[in-house]
């Protein structure tokens, strides 16, 4: 078989069961909510020739870079938006094509990896089309497309290693490491990128110094892991200054930290995914999760009958083993003993929900048995007699307890009969058809609907339709979190959480994580963008509501509780009905900016009695280290422009005045009053504001992402890094040719008379 016949598979049994399959969609959850806004606002700007660097459309405007999961720089999200395009296809087609793209690399990249373990073919084409529709990868990746991009990029890091370590193609291998492990970062969810470099050191630690013994390839390695690892800096290190001022600057606690792993009964659904898990994320789901294809059992028994481990192939299987049992474990989170001996390291403790290390743990599975049934050709029947009554003595024990069909039983042990005959080719094949049925099964399964499914579609409800001046922002408004007639009222405004993709402006929006301490203290909520009750009841009738310009509040057309409460805060009238929202307006919103009457020092008391409580003037500005409180001469605004990244203010300003700007202040903004520089207030705690001197007439505001400029430096660093590895390489492979054809030329040669000789000479 080719090698590319996994990646054809793979994209053959996507495009089979897309087209069958009447309910089959991957943009669930948070890609629904979240993903797709935001790598479209992202990539949409790229496409425009310009540096994403703003999403104007949520929080007040969101600095994308800083937020990590945008992947500004991860290009195979700009490459997705281009086909979209090319296609013109709507929006939430996005995460098919992005499944599209990344499947058959993932699947390409295990092929690979496995035929250069020794693996052969069939087994090869088994393994990476099963490990491609592993449950867990297939549910989570449904509703986080990062995790599929992680998952894409997981075999060829290991097969740069592999090549490196074992010496057979060092310089593809160091190519490999570095642009995977720089890919992995520039997805932008440093979680996962830190889980996939525990990986990759566990990786190069046991199979350089044991699988393969060869310390001195090691230290050749760490030239092209260290270029890797400056290649994400684009992404994080914008990420990590922005983090100081967000929550996540703050450890978890001891129970945040473990919550959410892996429970021990999903991993029974490696034998078969009918076990009835309760887990506390994917409950939908979640009786699949460890599946990967019945095969998988009888070949990790068959890999584990080879006791020998002087050969390399053996070796090879038991480090992939013991790999996948210590990432297993860190999947357990609390579950197990390893993880909580994590606790307390810095950066680390700030992660949450262990389960994402089952990612990796199912692909070291899934790699292991592959290996495992080569293994088992020569030596596999001999301990079918033995294997399979093992096998459905642990069945019978677990269907007692969760009632597990007998006809899972059959299969697992037909499968492992067919494992028992491996050598044959006819067993091969059938092996591989199961397989391939197996892993359309477990997609067909993973993609039922969940908790978060969306009735809406993108631009269907936009400015125009729901009469909103995009002059001012809106905020959208639900009913508290809990099931009203068996639905969640959070779900009918799924898509007003993210204006992004009708065009409008919200003063919230779904996030993912890195939200500025300040602005989650003027507008707290959770990740849904949506502001507690309680906060709400004091926010509607406030002039602190006014001055961040909001004049619109959405609630969805069902959703009677949210409406009642608008209309008990008073001051709002429905503008529009529409069938998904409706739609409430007040009078007396401030423009996007204006002067302020009168400027007070900051401080958390004065601008809660002041602007919360409504006992100061609505265009009062609270400053930061402002000296006292002061009348400022107001001034005219004649003109305003505003783009992506930048403000203009034409003014007029006799007597000078302080002018605010309701955008979301970030350490990126700069100002200039008449082209002369001027610092940058924060006022009203998350907006920005600046002193304007007498008779100034411009004021332009501009920004530009903090640490962008030494995130490229490190990624020019890491690339002639890379280029000077790759020139010594090529030196010490030119030296070492040279020996050895010394080293095999005959003795006497060139005869010493030779005209060639005389020539050299």
């Amino acid at each position: 078989m080719s090698r590319w016949a996994a990646a054809v598979l793979v994209l053959a049994i996507w495009a089979v069961v897309g087209r069958l399959h009447p309910d089959f969609e991957c943009n669930r959850w948070d890609n629904f909510e979240y993903f797709t806004p935001c790598i479209l606002q992202a990539h949409n700007q790229w496409l425009a020739g310009e540096l994403p660097a703003i999403n104007p459309h949520q929080s007040l405007g969101e600095p994308l870079i800083p937020s990590g999961q945008p992947g500004v720089f991860y290009f195979p999200y700009t490459l997705g938006v281009l086909l979209l395009h090319a296609l013109a296809l709507p929006p939430e087609n996005l995460m098919a094509i992005l499944w599209c793209l990344h499947l058959p690399w993932a699947a390409l990249g295990f092929s690979w990896l496995l035929r250069d373990l020794g693996v052969r073919p069939a087994f090869n084409v088994l393994t990476s089309v099963s490990v491609c529709f592993g449950g867990y990868v297939v549910s989570v990746s449904l509703g986080w497309i990062f995790m599929l991009a992680i998952f894409a990029w997981l075999p060829w890091i290991l097969w740069g290693l592999v090549q490196v370590l074992s010496g057979d193609r060092p310089r593809w291998g160091g190519l490999a490491l570095t642009v995977c492990l720089g890919a992995v970062a520039n997805v932008g969810s440093p979680q996962m990128a830190a889980y996939v470099w525990a990986l990759t050191v566990a990786f190069f630690l046991v199979f350089g110094l044991w699988v393969f013994q060869a310390r001195k390839r090691m230290l050749a390695a760490l030239a092209p892991l260290v270029a890797g690892a400056l290649l994400g800096a684009p992404t994080l290190v914008p990420m990590f200054q922005a983090m100081p001022n967000t929550s996540r600057a703050e450890m978890f606690s001891a129970a945040e930290f473990l919550e959410r792993g892996v429970p021990w009964p999903v991993l029974w659904e490696w034998f078969c995914p009918l076990v009835k898990v309760q887990t506390d994320f994917l409950r939908d789901r979640a009786t699949i999760l460890g599946y990967q294809g019945a095969w998988v059992v009888g070949a990790l028994i068959a890999g584990v009958s080879v006791f020998s481990v002087r050969e390399r192939l053996p070796r090879v299987f038991v480090a992939l083993l013991g790999l996948a049992v210590l990432f297993t474990l860190l999947a357990l989170g609390a579950k197990a003993f390893l993880y909580p001996l994590t606790y307390g390291i810095p950066v680390w403790s700030s992660f949450r929900w262990p389960f994402k290390f089952f990612l990796i743990g199912q692909v070291l599975v899934a790699l292991a048995a592959g290996v495992g049934l080569e293994l088992g050709v020569a030596r596999w029947r001999r301990w079918v007699v033995v294997g399979i009554p093992l096998l459905v003595t642990g069945f019978l024990l677990l269907t007692r307890a969760n009632g597990l069909s007998w006809g899972w039983i059959t299969i697992v042990v037909v499968t492992m009969i067919l494992v028992g005959w491996c050598d044959r080719p006819w067993a091969q094949g059938t092996l591989v058809a199961a397989g391939a049925l197996s892993a359309a099964v477990t997609l067909v399964s993973c993609n039922q609907p969940g908790l978060k499914t969306y009735r809406e579609r993108y631009g269907e409800a936009g400015a125009n339709v729901l009469g909103i001046d995009t002059a001012y922002r809106v905020l959208p408004l639900t009913s508290p979190r809990a099931p009203v007639n068996g639905e969640w009222p959070m779900q009918w405004l799924g898509l007003f959480h993210s204006a992004t993709m009708n065009g409008y402006f919200s003063a919230t929006g779904n996030t993912a994580g890195l939200i500025p301490d300040r602005f989650a203290t003027c507008l707290p909520t959770q990740v849904d963008g949506a502001l507690s009750y309680g906060y709400a009841a004091a926010m509607l009738p406030s002039h602190l509501l006014r001055t961040l310009n909001i004049k619109y509040v959405l609630v969805a057309s069902g959703d009677a509780v949210a409406q009642a409460f608008v209309e008990e805060a008073g001051g709002y009238r429905v503008l529009r009905r529409w069938p998904a929202v409706v739609v409430y307006q007040n009078e007396d919103a401030l423009p996007r900016a204006f002067f302020a009457s009168e400027v007070r020092p900051f401080s958390y008391e004065a601008m809660r009695e002041g602007l919360l409580a409504n006992h100061a003037t609505p265009t009062t500005a609270y400053v930061d280290q402002w000296p006292e409180t002061a009348p400022v001469t107001q001034g005219d605004l004649r003109r305003a422009t505003y783009g992506t990244v930048e403000a203009n203010f034409e003014i007029t300003a006799p007597a000078g005045g302080f002018l605010v700007f309701s955008q979301r202040y970030d350490p990126g903004w700069r100002a200039w009053v008449d082209g002369r520089a001027t610092p940058v207030q924060s006022v009203n705690l998350t907006l920005m504001g600046v002193a304007v001197p007498a008779g100034a007439r411009h004021v332009e505001f501009r920004y530009s992402t903090p640490g962008l400029r030494l995130g490229t430096l490190l990624a020019v660093t890491g690339l002639f890094v890379l280029a000077g590895w790759q020139l010594s390489r090529t030196r010490s492979d030119t030296v070492r040719f040279a020996a050895s054809a010394a080293k095999s030329a005959p003795a006497g040669w060139p005869p010493a008379g030779d005209p060639q000789d005389r020539l050299l000479q």
